[in-house]
């Protein structure tokens, strides 16, 4: 009787022991990883409807107040407004037929000038673009109108700028090593300027930036995206991508593994590599996003940028070739490179490309949702000029 007493005693302990043993673990939250270096390796590719729900195209006005150039171009689509920008010349304004409206921006380094235009975004809210730069502490803001209104002193130079929701904005800040004691490298604020949260990524490797530790480490790269309401970020050296939650506190959501590829030890096994080859091997996201239940993530490995794909219903991971157009049969893209606004992707093709992909018979494509939209299509683009500015093709994204 008193073996069978023992042998119950221990077998509730053991139970015990073992449940309180789950539920210590079952506390841990569990994030998916995607290992890039395998996944390089499984090609597949996406139809353009499992991410897009419409497509449409806008021819951009060609004239001398308005040329684009075919280099180092930054855009951005909402509402009416269609904004290029060239650099160190003004912010161009196109409505949505592509007709040209008004420069924006003034270059110099005066007051209520800015020293280029690359670096924007957008207000929705009241219309307003606002300029940034790494090297100035204050944010240049503008009316679509082209009138400068004001400047907001954040007090720190921005690595990234994004509008967010309700007149809320996401910024980067380029922090100095001995500016790290601040606590926090990532803010929310609001038109007005005022911080409305502060937060600092775990792991992020601010005190080592130009150390001999980290010799390809250049800056941070810090981007954020708005995914179904919720905010997502993430900095170079994460590996992870963090959201922040309804109670304001950043939770891991996915997170990767480099295998070979994973800094710092590849980065000090090879210090003896040229700066060109440190550029190359050093390993940060490109880009992140997520549609639907698909994770993309923009993969610079060395010598090769990468579309890799986490699906997470089958939780396969692969390399993303290109893609077919089942909408219209013409133009394919992945959004990548931060140039999702408002559930739209923007992507500009010059007229030679075009006439060089419909010349190679690209756009022949017999099952597609709209035969009409290709006619149309290929007629507009016999219609181009190699000088003519690029079309721009909107991507109405699937949320």
């Amino acid at each position: 009787m008193k073996t069978d007493l023992f042998l119950l005693a221990m077998g509730c302990a053991i139970i015990i022991i073992f449940s309180n043993g789950c539920k210590s673990d079952s506390s841990v939250p569990v994030i998916p990883t995607v290992n890039f270096e395998e996944a390089r390796s499984n090609r597949q590719g996406l139809l353009l409807s499992d991410y897009v729900e419409d497509l449409k195209f806008i021819r951009l006005e060609t004239n001398e107040s308005c040329l684009t150039g075919g280099s180092n171009i930054n855009h951005l689509f909402s509402n009416d407004y269609l904004m290029v920008s060239q650099s160190r010349t003004p912010l161009l304004v196109f409505n949505a037929d592509g007709k040209f409206v008004r420069s924006v921006g003034t270059i110099g380094r005066g007051p209520g000038e800015i020293p280029e235009s690359y670096n924007f975004t957008f207000n929705p809210t009241d219309s307003t673009i606002l300029f940034f730069s790494s090297v100035r502490e204050s944010i240049s803001v503008y009316s679509i109108h082209g009138n400068y209104l004001r400047d907001i002193s954040l007090g720190h130079g921005l690595l990234s700028l994004k509008y967010l929701y309700e007149d809320l904005f996401y910024a980067g800040l380029n922090l100095v090593p001995e500016a790290d004691t601040l606590g926090y490298n990532h803010i929310i604020f609001n038109s007005k300027g005022e911080v409305v949260e502060k937060y600092r990524l775990k792991g992020y490797t601010q005190p080592n930036f130009g150390s001999a530790e980290y010799t390809a480490y250049i800056t941070p790269r810090p981007i954020a995206k708005v995914i179904d309401g919720e905010v997502f970020i993430y900095s170079t050296f994460n590996d992870t991508i963090f959201k922040i939650s309804k109670d304001k506190e950043i939770v891991p959501v996915i997170t990767w593994d480099k295998g070979s590829l994973t800094p710092p030890g590849g980065l000090t096994s090879n210090v003896t590599m040229s700066i060109s080859e440190r550029r190359n091997y050093l390993f940060e996201l490109g880009d992140f996003g997520k549609m639907g239940h698909y994770w993309f993530f923009g993969v610079p490995f060395p010598n090769d940028y990468s579309i890799i794909v986490y699906d997470e219903l089958s939780g396969e991971a692969f390399n993303h070739i290109r893609g077919t157009n089942d909408i219209d049969g013409t133009v394919w893209t992945f959004p990548h490179f931060g140039r999702v606004f408002n559930n739209t992707f923007v992507s500009l093709y010059s007229p030679r490309s075009l006439r060089r992909m419909m010349e190679s018979g690209r756009y022949d494509i017999d099952e597609i949702a709209y035969p009409d939209r290709n006619k149309a299509f290929k007629e507009m683009v016999l219609t181009l000029d190699d000088d003519d500015n690029p079309v721009a093709a909107v991507f109405t994204l699937k949320r």
